[in-house]
């Protein structure tokens, strides 16, 4: 294992058991190549980021041939959080290669695993699972393709099936920032008591997010609240208000309203 991933290692993880256990399983995925795949890492404020990049090869069998942009590289992160291996690693897509794009911060470790994550579970069994993964997805694409349903709106709801975003959990605004087709708004949540509230409010071809702010200087937010667009109700601005808007969209019980001023673009 390189000194430079072991450094990252023990600057970030302090439990001894921790840092064995990232330390034989990052030794594992160095000594156990995987086919189609290279893998580099990353330091973070609060973690350690996985780069898998899915290589062209992986795409080589007759039913991929006719694949859009099967010739460039895919780009997926695994990032392990500073409760790792006791909590969830979060597994993230990178490139766009779909509509709509699944690389808008969602999570699909579950999608790929198949089951649930246990801290049995160990990262190379979910690394050799990527592969079977992207192409089966791209095989779904291309079935899709076939059958002139990428503009329907049932295949909007195929491929946001995937994934999912954890309330409460830490994220990093930067990741949002450098994505493609997402809108980011820096707002003021206004509640009935009349606090006010930083938020960040990021929207993608599929869902809406809402943040508090963290650490600023690290870029540090938390999930507050998402949904899917489709299941805004309703979206109000005021007249004598034009940055104030409020939400309004039905979540698994009830109807939930989210009053914002929109300070920043």
């Amino acid at each position: 294992m390189e000194t430079s991933v072991d450094q990252l290692v023990t600057k970030i993880y302090k439990n001894d058991i921790q840092v064995k256990r990232i330390r034989k399983e990052i030794q594992q995925l160095s000594e156990n190549k995987i086919e189609h795949l290279a893998i580099e890492y990353q330091g973070s404020p609060f973690g350690i980021k996985i780069l898998l990049q899915v290589l062209p090869s992986a795409f080589d069998q007759k039913e991929l041939s006719r694949l859009p942009n099967r010739n460039l590289p895919f780009m997926f992160e695994i990032f392990l959080g500073e409760k790792f291996p006791f909590v969830f690693p979060k597994f993230f897509c990178r490139t766009t290669f779909s509509r709509p794009s699944l690389a808008d911060g969602r999570d699909l470790l579950n999608d790929i695993l198949g089951r649930p994550y246990s801290p049995s579970i160990l990262l190379h069994d979910i690394v050799t699972q990527l592969i079977p993964f992207v192409v089966g997805l791209h095989l779904l694409i291309l079935i899709l393709l076939q059958k002139k349903v990428l503009a329907n709106p049932d295949d909007k709801v195929t491929i946001q099936s995937y994934g999912t975003y954890h309330l409460g959990e830490i994220y990093n605004l930067e990741d949002f920032l450098v994505m493609e087709e997402i809108a980011i708004f820096q707002t003021t949540e206004l509640t009935q008591d009349k606090k006010s509230d930083k938020r960040y409010v990021v929207v993608t071809e599929s869902n809406f997010l809402t943040f508090e702010l963290i650490d600023k200087k690290k870029q540090i937010i938390r999930l507050m609240q998402w949904a899917h667009i489709q299941s805004l109700v309703n979206i109000k601005r005021k007249k004598d208000e034009e940055n104030t808007i409020i939400l309004t969209w039905k979540d698994s019980t009830k109807q939930v309203r989210l009053h914002i001023r929109i300070s920043k673009l």
